[in-house]
């Protein structure tokens, strides 16, 4: 289909092991010890994913819980489902990535209200995987103009990020994380958000996420079915969660690259560059160096693991229905179900009303699309001279970990009837969204380059521009666009594309 949704080609979850234990446990921020009997957290998702460079795969576990102190480890077991024989162990004393997740209830924006959110972060003894410090204690503020804008992202020049969703009740949240991969959530993080001349409204510390990444051994092979077993354990060794589940190998993947920037000013005179990446999920860093060619100096320079945003799409073609009568015109309504790598649900079941467009003329796609009631997705039927689609963009709760999108027809039907009642539409790209503000503004001239690269370093895509003045960088031939929903014109910033 000639216009389709960003969709993300995943790999299918899965942790695995080497018996080596890949960094000394040791940190103040990992092992201060956490009773077993009070924690609430869990083992939010485990993969496996094949390395950029050389052979092999790399494991990726992503904890949930109350700070960053209480879990010190986690242990893997990799076990072939057939056999029954043991592959790999493997324990990661290293906490990386670390996002804390802050909500509350701000009553003034329930049921559609909007005005300038204002959110105020304070942070304060930072720390690093390490236990070193991670900065000064700082404040910065993320403004949001209105609810109907439901999510919005803001950096500091010295890596912080946020991001905010907004629901229609009123409730709000905020993530925090930093561009360097490091700081594993440590630290006090305090938060105020205000709309307009109300009263502030203190946020609290809902959860600190955590990744836990590490490398199979050379010569493992996986082609089947294997058992997956992660434990997380607090400094004393006691068990926190224990997550068993089988794991496919995983699936192909797709080229990624760099999609489009443009480079900002914001109020207070600071240049910002806002990317947009495409990739198959596996971990990139954006390096960005902006020169001032008037003096020659760097204006930014970073290497940034931290996307502010991550959407993945999905896609389903061949969709068919009774003969005899064309379907174009008649409203569907349907249920949405998004699975796990495990083969899990994952977050709630969607319900949206879907309507069929017209049959293509000359040449011309149709396509129509409805947003979840929470804002975090979309789906769409697509008709062109192959046939009809069905297409998924989500950026919500666990979204790193959703492996399939299904669609579900509900009866009674006012069109002909669907020939299959349930589809799955598979992953097939990732889009992630970068932040990266400086110091200092934009520069009259300047020379951008823009690399995405491995975490050992390779270049996977590059791009040197020269430009002046604020506005579009780039752009490639799978440049990122917006949504434009179809009934009454809104705009939301789902991604689509143009081409294969």
């Amino acid at each position: 289909m000639s216009r389709r949704l960003l969709v993300s080609t995943l790999l299918v979850l899965g942790l695995d092991a080497s018996t080596t234990a890949l960094v000394p446990a040791g940190h103040p921020s990992l092992t201060q010890v956490a009773g077993a009997a009070d924690f609430t957290g869990k083992i939010k998702n485990i993969r496996i994913k094949r390395r950029r460079t050389g052979s092999g795969y790399r494991v990726v576990a992503v904890s949930g819980s109350d700070s960053a102190d209480q879990v010190a480890s986690a242990d893997v077991q990799l076990t072939d489902a057939t056999t029954g024989e043991l592959l790999e162990t493997l324990q990661v004393d290293t906490a990386l990535r670390g996002r804390v997740v802050l909500a509350g209830q701000v009553d003034p924006l329930a049921g559609g209200g909007g005005g300038t959110i204002t959110v105020t972060l304070g942070l304060s003894d930072m720390i690093d995987h390490n236990g070193d410090p991670f900065g000064e204690q700082q404040e910065f503020e993320v403004s949001v103009d209105g609810l109907e804008a439901r999510t919005a992202e803001d950096t500091t020049e010295d890596g912080w990020k946020a991001r905010v969703r907004i629901s229609d009740t009123g409730a709000l949240t905020v993530v925090l994380g930093h561009e360097d991969k490091t700081w594993s959530g440590g630290g006090t993080v305090t938060a105020t958000v205000t709309v307009d001349d109300h009263a502030p409204v203190a946020l609290a510390v809902d959860e600190v996420r955590q990744r836990y990444i590490a490398d199979l051994s050379e010569g493992i092979v996986i082609e089947d079915e294997i058992m997956l077993r992660a434990t997380l354990k607090d400094a004393d060794g006691q068990t926190l969660d224990t997550l068993e589940q089988l794991v496919l190998p995983p699936s192909e993947t797709v080229e990624p690259g760099l999609s489009q920037a443009t480079l900002k000013e914001t109020q207070k005179g600071k240049a910002k560059l806002v990317s947009w990446t495409r990739s198959d999920g596996l971990d990139a860093a954006l390096e960005v160096q902006l020169i001032d060619d008037a003096t020659g100096e760097d204006v930014l320079m970073t290497t940034d693991d931290t996307p502010v945003r991550t959407q993945r799409g999905y896609r389903y073609d061949g969709l068919a229905f009774d003969p005899g009568e064309d379907p174009g015109g008649y409203p569907y309504l349907c249920l949405i179900d998004l699975i796990g790598d495990d083969g899990n649900p994952v977050g709630q079941q969607h319900e949206v009303d879907l309507w069929m467009p017209a049959a293509p003329e000359d040449g011309v796609d149709t396509e129509f699309y409805a947003v979840f009631a929470d804002g975090t997705g979309i789906v769409g039927f697509v008709r062109d001279a192959d046939g009809i689609g069905v297409h998924f963009a989500y950026e919500g709760e666990g979204v790193e970990s959703v492996a399939t999108a299904h669609l579900i027809f509900e009866e009674p039907f006012e069109g002909p009837a669907p020939l299959e009642t349930e589809v799955a539409a598979e992953l097939f790209v990732q889009w992630d969204k970068w932040l990266q503000k400086s110091a200092d503004g934009v520069p009259d001239s300047y020379t951008l380059v823009t690399s995405l690269v491995t975490p050992e370093g390779e270049v996977l895509d590059t791009a040197t521009t020269a430009g002046t003045g604020t506005g579009a960088v780039y752009a490639t031939s799978r440049a990122a666009g917006t949504y434009h929903n179809r009934r009454d014109g809104q705009e939301e910033e789902y991604l689509m594309m143009a081409g294969d």
